[in-house]
C-alpha cells in the first residue's frame, strides 16, 4: 500500500486502517480503511475535518471508534468508525506539558495510555456525556528516564518504554572536549513505576537505535521497535533480550523506508509497518508476516 503522508496505523474488528493527509496537496486528514487480506483492496475513507495536526491514531472494537492525537488542537479526538462524529476526549490544553507524540490504546480496548515527559497516564476509553475525564493511574517516571518516545503495556501489567537514556556527566578534561552520544534504550517498569525490571541498552554498534520511534508487542510480549534513521525494525524478546533485524531496507527489497509507526495483528501474525516519504512523496504501508518461533 502507497498513500502520502502516514502519521499513524491501527486497526478496526480486523479492518486495517491508516491516518494520512486525504493527498499530498492537502491540509485535511482522512483514516483509509483496507481488506485485511491480500491484495488489501481499499474499503472506506473517512474525513476527519476538525483534525488539524494528526500525530498518531489509536482504536477500540468495543467503542467502534478511533482515538486520534491532534498536536495543534491539543487534544485527543474520539471518532465513531460509521458516523464519523468528532468529540474531543481528551483536552491538554489546560496543562502545562505539550501534548504527547503518540499513545496507546490497550489490548482490551478499554484504556488509553498517554505518555508525557514526566508521568504515564491511564485514562477510560468510555466517558459518560458530562462527566470530566480524569486518569485512572498516574505513574511518575524513574529519574533516569529521558525524553520517553512511546509505551506499551504488556499481558502482565508491565510498561514497556522507549526513551533516551539520562547519563552521569564525566568531570573528566577528556569529556569536556566530546559531545555526549545520545543512548536510546527501551525499559520494562512495574505498574507503579518504582522499578525498571528489564533494560534494553545495545551492546554494540549493530544493536544502537537510531532516532527510535514506535513500539508494538506482539501476541507473546515480544517487543518491536521502529528504528527510523536506521531503516529498520528490531525484534527484543519479552524479557527485552535482542532478538534480529526485521524490514531493513539492507536486507529485503521489501523493506521500509524509515519506520515510524507500527502495529501488530495478533490474528493475522502481522506487522503493520507504515515509514516517511521516499525520493518523490510517497509513504509506504508495507505488511509482513511474523514467524512466533
Amino acid at each position: 500500500m502507497n498513500m502520502d503522508f502516514v502519521r499513524g496505523v491501527t486497526m478496526l474488528r480486523q479492518e486495517i486502517c491508516v491516518l494520512c493527509r486525504n493527498d499530498r496537496y492537502s491540509s485535511g486528514y482522512a483514516i483509509r480503511v483496507f481488506q485485511n487480506r491480500n491484495p488489501f483492496s481499499p474499503s472506506a475513507i473517512i474525513d476527519i475535518d476538525k483534525v488539524k495536526e494528526a500525530k498518531d491514531i489509536r482504536s477500540s472494537d468495543e467503542e467502534d471508534c478511533f482515538f486520534v492525537l491532534d498536536s495543534r488542537e491539543k487534544c485527543v479526538w474520539k471518532i465513531a468508525r460509521h458516523a464519523g462524529d468528532h468529540k474531543k476526549f481528551l483536552d491538554f490544553q489546560s496543562t502545562h506539558f505539550p501534548p504527547p507524540l503518540n499513545f496507546s490504546v490497550y489490548c482490551n480496548g478499554h484504556e488509553l495510555l498517554i505518555l508525557t515527559p514526566s508521568s504515564l497516564n491511564i485514562y477510560g476509553a468510555f466517558r459518560p456525556e458530562g462527566v470530566a475525564q480524569k486518569p485512572l493511574l498516574a505513574v511518575q517516571l524513574p529519574f533516569d528516564i529521558e525524553d520517553p518516545l512511546h509505551a506499551v503495556e504488556t499481558s502482565s501489567g508491565h510498561f514497556i518504554i522507549l526513551h533516551s537514556l539520562k547519563q552521569d556527566d564525566d568531570e573528566t578534561a577528556e569529556s569536556n572536549k566530546k559531545e555526549k552520544k545520545r543512548m536510546f534504550v527501551v525499559s520494562k517498569l512495574t505498574r507503579d513505576g518504582r522499578l525498571v525490571v528489564r533494560r534494553f541498552i545495545p551492546q554494540n554498534e549493530t544493536q544502537e537505535l537510531k532516532d527510535p520511534w514506535h513500539l508494538a508487542l506482539d501476541s507473546d510480549d515480544r517487543v518491536f521497535v521502529a528504528d527510523s534513521s536506521n531503516d529498520r525494525v528490531i525484534f527484543l524478546d519479552s524479557d527485552l533480550s535482542w532478538i534480529c533485524i526485521l524490514c531493513s531496507t539492507e536486507d529485503e527489497h521489501t523493506g521500509t523506508n524509515a519506520p515510524r509507526r507500527l502495529f501488530y495483528d495478533k490474528v493475522e501474525r502481522q506487522l503493520i509497518v507504515a515509514g516517511i516519504p521516499k525520493l518523490i512523496g510517497l509513504d509506504g504501508v508495507n505488511i509482513y508476516s511474523i514467524d512466533r518461533k
